[in-house]
Formats: structure tokens, C-alpha cells, sequence
């Protein structure tokens, strides 16, 4: 497992990879594995939950929570991390730390 404390992918096309050490911004069209994750979380909306796939921030936080934020207020989810691919997760987080 790969060791992250927060994935932050933002609407307005980067993404941020925060960890003890490091705090990494890159460019969300470089990431191959990226559009995975963002399924992964969306799949996991709520049924009565009103949120589209439209979103500002998606925040990912280790062995915790992702956070689905749209525009509006109210539109949003959270899912907890048991829920959540961790093998994508973990292509992600190698993949920014190799940019």
C-alpha cells in the first residue's frame, strides 16, 4: 500500500498528492489511471444523493473517507474508504509520485 495522507483532484484539471513529506501538483490529463479513481468514488454515490459527475474537489483521505464537493451546496457525498478500490488508489499515488 502505498503511503498518501490526502488526494485532492480538482475540478479545474489538477491534482495534488499530500503526504508526510512531499506535497506533489500535477496536471489531472497526465494521469492514465485517474478517470478510474473519479468512477470509483462516483460509483459509490448514494442512491438519493442528487450529486452529477460534475465536480469541484474530490478529496480522498487514507484508510478514512473520499469527499465527492459539486457546485451547489448540499450536493455532495462522502463514502467511506472500505468502499473504495484501493488497488486504483494505489496506481494513483505511484503514478504522481513518478511525475
Amino acid at each position: 500500500m502505498e503511503q498518501y495522507n490526502t488526494i485532492l483532484i480538482f475540478g479545474y484539471g489538477q491534482t495534488q498528492l499530500i503526504t508526510d513529506n512531499d506535497n506533489i501538483l500535477v496536471d489531472s490529463s497526465l494521469l492514465l489511471s485517474l478517470d478510474a479513481v473519479i468512477e470509483n468514488v462516483y460509483s459509490n454515490k448514494p442512491i438519493d444523493n442528487k450529486s452529477t459527475s460534475d465536480y469541484v474537489r474530490i478529496a480522498i483521505y487514507n484508510n478514512d473517507f473520499a469527499d465527492w464537493i459539486n457546485n451547489t451546496p448540499n450536493d455532495y457525498f462522502k463514502v467511506p474508504y472500505s468502499e473504495l478500490n484501493q488497488s486504483l488508489i494505489n496506481s494513483l499515488v505511484l503514478e504522481i509520485k513518478n511525475k
